[in-house]
């Protein structure tokens, strides 16, 4: 299958904001984000899953801590935490601050 990166895919559909993104990639999700690169600006809300575990579901999925470190270099804050899974992730939502 196919992939394109989400700055690539925002571009061809002639997006120029996104209101909200959710994002649900099996450990890929802050991949996925950094794919939108400087298109990343352009995104009001974000909200991805994040293992809260301390063994990864998903084999090099990031935890937590780096998720929100990435979100908050890029101007967003953590708006909302919902917990999943029976305490293994979260559901993590940020806003453009």
């Amino acid at each position: 299958m196919a992939t394109m990166r989400l700055d690539t895919f925002m571009t061809a559909l002639g997006l120029e904001n996104v209101d909200f993104l959710k994002v649900d990639a099996q450990g890929l999700d802050l991949e996925v984000v950094r794919s939108a690169g400087d298109r990343l600006n352009d995104i009001a809300r974000v909200q991805l899953e994040a293992t809260t575990a301390p063994y990864r579901q998903y084999e090099g999925a990031p935890g937590k801590s780096v998720i929100v470190d990435f979100m908050e270099s890029k101007g967003f804050r953590l708006g909302r935490e919902e917990s999943q899974s029976h305490g293994q992730e979260a559901n993590l939502t940020f806003l453009r601050s």
